[in-house]
């Protein structure tokens, strides 16, 4: 399926919500953390795991890019 999207430019969107939660313990009360889901078929496909799981996140003022780190 990788290479099949890699020859035709294939690009997969997906609609997600950013969740929002309220800081915990000791942080103020303004305080919030971000999480995005991320479909698992994604991740399989950048080969990221439990165990390998490092990406690098890059932000150019209008978009997210998401890659795996290649150690």
């Amino acid at each position: 399926l990788l290479e099949y999207r890699k020859n035709l430019s294939y690009i997969d969107r997906k609609v997600s919500k950013v969740a929002f939660s309220r800081g915990t313990g000791n942080s103020s009360k303004n305080s919030y953390s971000t999480s995005l889901y991320i479909p698992a078929q994604w991740l399989h496909e950048l080969k990221l795991d439990k165990n390998n799981n490092k990406v690098l996140m890059e932000f150019d003022g209008e978009k997210i890019i998401i890659s795996k780190i290649k150690e």
